[in-house]
């Protein structure tokens, strides 16, 4: 009796599943067509990336000083960006427009960049496009079908700065992979999957203009991807192996860096169309029938610099202009956060549009300030702090890139990052061996975790001097009223 109950428990268990199963895929998951006869789209026109890119409205072309950002100029990696920069990033997109906004869409990208004057060089992958969803194909009601449809490109790009005429020119490789997955493998008799690869290429040029302004221009070629015409009509979802099509760009932005603590960026972007194509929640949702214009904006400024403790805000807006038929236009909000202290980095972004979110959570360590500490690469930042919310719109030089220093001098010995990489092994397998003939590994890490309160404790005492210093300085600085002459007696007759 006990045994049947059991069983009998369990086949319930098992139906109670199966129907939550059913659930999770409901009558607006069900594709409004049985068969596929269009290509795909390939581009987004909502901004992704890290947490300054999209803080700052994808605002990139005058600019490029991110890895990120340098894919869509890479000008800017020898003109803007200051000795190097990595990414990893992660975002959670719920986008009304390309499927149920409560099914997010997940993309992510990682990369490095290093500028040693005058070149500068990037390498990364970032996720350009993503479809993904839970669907019924009609004449198939029984199966829910996982699709996919994704886009990946990994980045090459140089960059080199002339002195005259303060010009930079980068160029940009794009290795392209598509893929097409039908099914989850769960059942093998309907899990397809189709990919090829995709070659493009990014240029750009930055020329400096006076009072530190920078002025950028780009061109991202278009990139096809094909599929095997045998399999294209086999499986549960006939068709729904298709090209994937994406179009060219042209950018223009003007940057501003008066200083190190504040960076603004106006560009706009030209997209071309891409003919046939439509999503695949619904085909019948054409996608870049004509080229769309998108202007964005977007400021970054550090508003507390400390040794151990610095801070950063990011706010901007953009328009994007639908390229999907039966969607309006839609004006977004981003804005963001980073913190960073000792070698922990915190960040937080956003970019809030109608029916689209996208919402960045960060957290890791600073791997440069991470190999400063540990004597594997030299100190590079010799610059004064700048205490509590920096003056923003004065003009100063210091802690900029070489290429935006009209007579730069270094402030401390002169380093070549390439000879800095590729003395790193050495420098780790050196450590490591002083580490352990000193038997204290496990020691210098837990004294290093434990000093984290007191080194943050000994910074926010040393906030108030800093700031007494710089109040003192500005009002050394500021202009002192010249005195009155003094009047001359009148001569008594």
């Amino acid at each position: 009796m006990q045994s049947n109950l059991r069983t009998l428990s369990i086949l319930s268990s098992l139906l109670v599943i199966e129907a939550l199963r059913g659930v999770l895929v409901r009558a607006d998951d069900t594709l409004p067509y049985a068969l596929r006869t269009q290509p795909y789209c390939g581009y987004s026109t909502a901004t992704r990336g890290d947490i300054r890119t999209v803080g700052m409205a994808g605002a990139t072309v005058g600019l490029g000083d991110t890895f990120i950002a340098a894919g869509d100029n890479p000008a800017g990696l020898a003109m803007t960006l200051k000795t190097g920069d990595d990414n990893l990033t992660s975002n959670r997109i719920k986008d009304a427009h390309v499927q149920e906004f409560d099914r997010p869409i997940e993309v992510g990208s990682f990369g490095v960049a290093l500028a040693p004057y005058p070149w500068g060089v990037s390498f990364g992958r970032v996720t350009t496009y993503r479809e993904s969803n839970v669907y019924v194909v009609p004449g198939n009601t029984t199966v829910n079908t996982p699709i996919n449809v994704s886009t990946k490109e990994y980045r090459f790009s140089a960059a080199r700065f002339f002195e005259r005429p303060k010009m930079s020119l980068g160029v940009g490789i794009r290795m392209g992979t598509m893929n097409q997955t039908l099914g989850d493998g769960e059942r093998a008799a309907y899990h397809k999957s189709q990919g090829d690869i995709g070659w493009g290429a990014t240029l750009g040029a930055q020329w400096r203009l006076p009072r530190r302004f920078v002025l950028g221009i780009s061109y991202s070629t278009p990139m096809k991807y094909t599929v095997e015409s045998d399999i294209a009509h086999q499986g549960v979802f006939p068709g729904f192996f298709q090209d994937v099509q994406v179009p060219y760009r042209f950018g223009a932005g003007l940057g501003w860096i008066p200083n190190r603590f504040i960076r603004m960026d106006v560009s706009t972007f030209l997209v071309g169309p891409t003919q046939n194509t439509a999503l695949l929640r619904d085909q019948s949702r054409l996608v870049g029938t004509e080229f769309t214009v998108h202007p964005r904006a977007g400021i970054a400024y550090v508003f507390m610099d400390f040794d151990e403790l610095r801070g950063t805000a990011f706010a901007g807006s953009y328009y994007e202009a639908s390229r999907i038929r039966g969607y309006r236009d839609r004006i977004h909000a981003t804005g963001g956060i980073e913190l960073k202290v000792w070698l922990v980095n915190f960040g937080f972004g956003m970019d809030r549009a109608k029916h689209y979110e996208n919402v960045l959570v960060s957290i890791g360590i600073d791997p440069f300030k991470l190999m400063r500490k540990l004597d594997i690469i030299p100190t590079t930042d010799f610059e004064p702090r700048g205490g509590f919310f920096p003056k923003p719109d004065m003009l100063s030089e210091v802690g900029l890139a070489r290429p935006m220093v009209d007579d730069w001098k270094p402030l401390g010995p002169s380093i070549n990052p390439v000879d800095v990489g590729l003395k790193i092994p050495e420098k780790i397998k050196e450590r490591v061996e002083d580490a352990a003939e000193q038997k204290a590994v496990g020691k210098d890490i837990i004294e290093a975790i434990g000093s984290i309160p007191s080194k943050i404790g000994n910074e926010f005492k040393s906030m108030k001097k800093v700031e007494e210093d710089i109040a003192r300085k500005r009002a050394e600085q500021s202009p002192k009223p010249t005195p009155k002459p003094a009047s001359k007696p009148k001569n008594k007759r």
